[in-house]
């Protein structure tokens, strides 16, 4: 997983070198944890598939943010208010 990141960013010209020099066992440790924290807090975090096309996975993250019936506007501004942090890890 860590190599098709690192693999997809430098084919956009990116270039993060501190964190593709911390190595595959830190990003697979790090990715652990995230999911780790979607497992425990669902009402806070999904888990979206990135190895889809761009397009797919657009339309993966709208669709999560559109399973429930509020717009998304009014679920960032609520999160806010409650003090909830919200990410999207990719």
């Amino acid at each position: 997983m860590w190599r098709r990141s690192v693999t997809r960013a430098a084919g956009r010209g990116a270039h993060e070198g501190r964190f593709e020099a911390k190595g595959e066992a830190f990003h697979e440790r790090l990715r652990a944890a995230f999911l780790d924290i979607a497992v425990r807090e669902p009402q806070r975090c999904r888990v979206v598939d990135a190895s889809q096309t761009p397009d797919g996975v657009a339309a993966a993250v709208w669709a999560e943010l559109d399973a429930r019936s509020e717009s998304v506007g009014r679920k960032i501004r609520d999160a806010e208010l409650r003090k909830i942090p919200y990410m999207l890890v990719i």
